[in-house]
């Protein structure tokens, strides 16, 4: 019941400029969405079955109502069973 998803925060996002990615260590896509209020559970591509514990790195395309720029962000995440 708690962190059971994983998503940026972004006030003001414009949905139609929006891509979130997460890769496991060797660059393999393990979870995409266009859906800025669809959060990573974890899985692979949000399956009931959860990845093995490790460090994941997300990347997020993004373009918010206030600026004229798209922005790119990149981070890490651990996953934790």
């Amino acid at each position: 019941g708690r962190n059971d998803g994983f998503r940026p925060s972004i006030i003001g996002v414009q949905q139609d400029w929006y891509e979130f990615m997460v890769f496991d260590r060797w660059g393999l896509l393990v979870f995409s969405t266009s859906d800025p209020f669809q959060a990573w559970n974890g899985g692979m591509n949000n399956s009931g079955d959860v990845l093995t514990q490790d460090v994941y790195v997300w990347k997020l395309r993004a373009k918010d109502q206030f600026t004229p720029e798209k922005q790119e962000f990149i981070g890490s995440v651990t996953l934790l069973k």
